[in-house]
């Protein structure tokens, strides 16, 4: 037995379990997290916390009991929007959930606003659950700007498996495949697509995608083993850690939480730069993620979040990093100085009603002595924003800006720089860049909801020449490392050729039938590299069904 197997069975083995229900993860591109942050920020709910998701399903059920006492100072919107989760999360675990099964009523609700099954099933003491839900999407993408236009028809078809065994094991799996049409160059550009191997590595006309997870829960904790969608970072928008452009990628997790303190430790196994072998057989080296954090609430106002992660590869499973308590950054430098760490500190205040402040700072590298002189070493990435869900009813207003140092993410050493198989980890915008972005979002009821969003990034490029070799690197790229004979040491914010990308966005989505969703989005994108402009608008129709 590897030693990976065996750390894996003996935490499952030794660690504490009573019997209970709604263990399995909730995916953590659900609404219902939105919705539990918005009534975080306007203090109605304790203890939520959007750094890390997804969570599971009895966490979600206890800060919806929370608000549930709370109701007489919810606004309308959101009282609807209680009654819906109530149905979805906190009637199910009692076991008087209004649901329509396909496979046990027919076609009988399906134009109701009860949840939608295709089957489900529980053990006589309700300890032991099952549940079948399809999943399928339909979706029209038309772009244009002055030299051209093109269009993208995708269809995609699937279905998630969720429940709890026993009351010990929480388990869910699901699983999508899809086709498009049209112009398929265009769609590589997307990065839901990026992340599909049979479309974006193999170029096939069709993609498809799967998740799953095992987790046994306690009181006090959690254990759960998975390949599923993580997402860490402190912003509701730009997640500075893992963000949802990343692949899904497998991972064993540890929780502990209280009322007022959690600590999550991640141990995730990542694909490194592909390479091809004998026959042209594709190989992709070892490579991890290593990542803990703890946080806590203090003053009943000020919550502080202290992180570390490290990305190691080029051997196997190092028990170095199997300890969750431990200072990484130490370690890294005992075994040899040869992985890449980061660490951080992550704040949020609720200080005024209804207003919460947020900012993180990022440390990939640093050198005290060599602060403010510009040297390519010193790696920061800086996050401060702003949301209000008080000024007016219904609405939510954030503001957030974010500068990215050059050369954060990368490393030195090949496949230690923070990325999946030549995709970055955590945010969209590249090195030696910053962005401001503005949004505001009205939800009056359960089944609408419209979102305006305005950004603005800058970014200092790397020089190329006509052949696209490299002449001058700025830290504007994750996947380019600092060569020490070829590159100046000093490489300061925003140096290189410029570039700005403006983006207005605005859309709506409408539920008129419970788990029936349509969505409608025009982006206008205007994008300036090397003092040429280059306007592009893109429409975004989806209509999706999860019963």
């Amino acid at each position: 037995m590897n030693l990976r197997r065996a750390v894996l069975i003996t935490l499952f083995v030794l660690l504490p379990g009573t019997a209970r229900t709604q263990m399995e993860h909730v995916p953590a591109n659900h609404p219902v997290y939105d919705f539990l942050d918005r009534m975080h920020v306007k203090q109605i709910v304790t203890g939520y916390s959007r750094t890390i998701l997804p969570l599971e399903r009895r966490a979600i059920t206890s800060f919806l009991r929370q608000i549930d006492t709370r109701i007489d100072e919810l606004e309308e919107g959101e009282k609807s929007l209680l009654l819906r989760y109530r149905n979805e999360f906190i009637e199910e675990e009692e076991g008087n959930q209004r649901a329509a099964v396909l496979f046990r009523d027919g076609t009988k609700g399906i134009l109701s606003d009860d949840e939608k099954y295709l089957y489900t099933w529980a053990s006589e003491d309700h300890n032991s659950r099952l549940y079948i839900e399809a999943l399928g999407s339909i979706e029209y993408r038309f772009f244009v700007n002055k030299k051209k236009s093109s269009n993208v028809f995708m269809g995609r078809v699937g279905g998630r498996i969720r429940g709890t065994f026993g009351g010990v094991l929480g388990y869910g799996m699901q699983a999508t495949n899809g086709t498009l049409s049209g112009d398929t160059s265009y769609a590589r550009k997307d990065p839901f697509l990026k992340q599909a191997v049979n479309f974006a590595d193999w170029g096939n006309a069709f993609f498809d995608l799967s998740e799953g997870h095992l987790s046994h829960g306690w009181s006090w904790g959690a254990l759960s083993l998975s390949r599923e969608r993580i997402m860490v970072g402190n912003s509701p928008w730009s997640k500075t850690i893992i963000s949802d452009r990343a692949r899904v990628f497998d991972a064993f997790r540890f929780d502990v939480f209280t009322s007022d303190f959690r600590f999550t430790y991640i141990h995730g196994f990542l694909m490194g730069e592909k390479e091809l072998v004998e026959n042209a057989r594709p190989h992709y080296p070892g490579k991890y993620l290593v990542y803990h954090r703890a946080e806590m609430d203090l003053f009943q106002f000020l919550r502080v979040g202290l992180f570390e992660s490290v990305i190691y590869s080029q051997r196997s499973l190092d028990p170095a990093y199997l300890l969750p308590v431990n200072f990484f950054k130490s370690v890294e430098h005992a075994t040899g100085d040869r992985d890449n760490p980061m660490l951080g500190i992550e704040m949020q205040s609720l200080c005024l009603k209804g207003t919460e402040f947020y900012g993180s700072w990022l440390i990939d590298d640093i050198d005290f002595g060599k602060i403010g002189n510009g040297w390519w070493g010193n790696k920061f990435i800086w996050q401060i924003g702003v949301l209000n869900d008080d000024l007016f009813t219904d609405t939510r207003i954030g503001m957030e800006y974010t500068r990215i140092e050059p050369y954060v993410y990368s490393h030195i050493f090949r496949n230690n720089d923070y990325t999946m198989n030549g995709v970055a980890l955590g945010l969209d915008l590249p090195p030696n860049s910053d962005r401001i972005r503005c949004s505001i979002s009205w939800k009056p009821s359960t089944k609408f909801e419209s979102t305006v969003c305005l950004s603005m990034d800058r970014h200092g490029a790397n020089e190329y020449d006509s052949t696209g070799n490299l002449i001058r690197n700025h830290g504007g790229d994750v996947t380019v490392k600092f060569d020490f004979e070829r590159d100046n040491q000093t490489a300061r914010f925003l140096e290189g050729p410029k570039e700005y990308k403006y983006v207005v966005e605005a859309g709506f989505r409408y539920e008129p039938i419970k788990d029936i969703v349509m969505s409608f989005t025009y982006r206008f994108t205007k994008d300036i590299k090397k003092e040429r402009g280059e306007n592009e608008g893109t429409v975004f129709l989806k209509t999706e069904v999860m019963w």
